[in-house]
């Protein structure tokens, strides 16, 4: 559930309040990022299998002995 959702009845705002608040979390997002870039990159990569390695002949039951 969208945690926002139980703002069932947010604050009135002026304009300019809207404003610097939505510059606030806009500065917020932005330094969460910088500060967790490397694990926020590690979670969002596929999860991709080995490569197999296509020069290792030591189960190949043609390689040259």
């Amino acid at each position: 559930m969208n945690p926002l959702l139980t703002l069932f009845d947010p604050p009135e705002l002026s304009d300019e309040a809207a404003y610097q608040m939505l510059d606030f979390l806009q500065e917020l997002a932005t330094a969460f990022e910088n500060h967790y870039a490397m694990q926020l990159r590690r979670d969002s990569e596929p999860d991709l299998p080995p490569q197999p390695d296509l020069f290792d002949d030591s189960e190949d039951p043609f390689a040259p002995f």
